[in-house]
């Protein structure tokens, strides 16, 4: 368990293997097939470009069915994600980068300048503003910036002068060919802010911008892990984002994890951005998305590179307020889980070999329901 984990000065599960630092697709051999191993440096997009089945495909498994496996990951008809929905995942990628690789975050990013013009207002204070200048108050929120804009004296701050500004910073510090198609292909009301978020292939830039209140947020919340005590000494003295690759001796199986961060005592550390860190609000939603089997998996991808992981701690922030909290399953959950993997391991492989992909049930039945609640 966390509490009574040994922090030995003289422990480095390092020192038991070849950890080879990734250059050039050094990863793959002349027939372009993964070689099993650790790789220090392997970037984010090469890794989840390459082939192997992560945890990811087995918690779909196991907390779906295999018919989605399929769907997901072989047709690849995976439901879109949303715009909003990929802001929450830029939003932890930031939180999770700031706490595991700091001096990469700051080689990547640049701060925008806070909007104190105009663009803040509220369609209620533009309306506001214009019944102060004497101007007519319907119309759009865009109608509105226009009328007030117009009206304003020479000289005075116009009303779109953050916008121009922001795409001005955007040009001089992410000018690549990249940021040029993305203007290309812009359409409808997207900004070019959101444009490249938005862009699968964004890991071309150098720079990336963050705008100012998502830099002071991520900073908070990056403020409340490290205010953890196991935290911050568990996300020290080890190594970051180490992509591991092995074969499962049982299925012959390709297998791949990457560790957010693993300490050289043997905890492996998992960054988590959640709703909530309150301990049983948490549990329910790590059951739900089917940690337990996270842990599992990274425990067996470790022991077959060779790494000694005696611990599997979650460290988890809250999306909207700044409270961390270090979590991780009893031994009981551990062992279930070891078995569980075992199980959707072998039943992956079936389904592989004999192409049948079942979904909640193997046979269709008509299922008679029940209603237990009272007057």
């Amino acid at each position: 368990m966390m509490g009574n984990a040994a922090l030995a000065n003289n422990v480095n599960i390092f020192d038991a293997v070849n950890i080879i630092d990734w250059s050039n697709n050094n990863h793959l051999d002349e027939n372009g097939n993964v070689k099993p191993g650790i790789y220090r440096g392997m970037p984010d997009h090469v890794y989840h470009s390459t082939g192997g089945y992560s945890s990811s495909l087995f918690k779909e498994m196991a907390t779906k069915s295999a018919f989605h496996v399929k769907r997901k990951y072989f047709d690849k008809k995976a439901k879109p994600i949303t715009t909003a929905t990929q802001k929450i995942f830029n939003f932890g990628t930031l939180t999770h980068e700031l706490s595991l690789e700091a001096t990469r975050f700051y080689d990547h990013y640049f701060k925008l300048p806070e909007n104190v013009g105009f663009d803040s207002f509220t369609t209620d204070e533009l309306k506001a503003k214009a019944k102060e200048m004497e101007l007519k108050v319907s119309g759009t929120r865009d109608a509105l910036k226009t009328r007030i804009n117009d009206a304003l004296p020479e000289g005075a701050k116009k009303i779109w002068e953050y916008e121009d500004e922001v795409e001005m910073l955007i040009n001089t510090h992410c000018a690549c060919e990249r940021l040029e198609i993305i203007k290309g292909e812009m359409t409808g009301r997207t900004t070019l802010y959101n444009a490249i978020w938005n862009d699968p292939n964004n890991h071309e830039f150098t720079l990336l911008p963050i705008d100012y209140d998502t830099w002071v947020h991520v900073h908070e919340l990056f403020d409340a892990l490290m205010g953890n005590p196991y935290i911050s000494v568990g996300l020290a003295d080890g190594e970051a984002e180490l992509s591991c690759f092995a074969i499962e001796p049982e299925t012959g199986l390709l297998v791949k994890c990457r560790y957010d961060f693993l300490n050289r005592f043997g905890q492996a550390w998992d960054v988590k951005t959640a709703r909530s860190a309150e301990d049983r609000a948490f549990t329910y939603h790590a059951n739900d998305m089917g940690y337990d089997l996270q842990d599992a998996f990274y425990r067996m991808v470790g022991a077959l590179c060779g790494l000694d992981i005696n611990a599997f701690i979650f460290a988890v922030v809250e999306k909207d307020v700044p409270i961390a909290d270090a979590k991780e399953y009893s031994p009981n959950t551990q062992m279930r889980a070891k078995e569980k993997l075992r199980h959707y391991l072998d039943k992956f492989k079936k389904c592989l070999d004999t192409n049948e992909w079942p979904a909640y049930k193997a046979e269709p039945s008509i299922t008679q329901m029940e209603n237990n609640r009272g007057f």
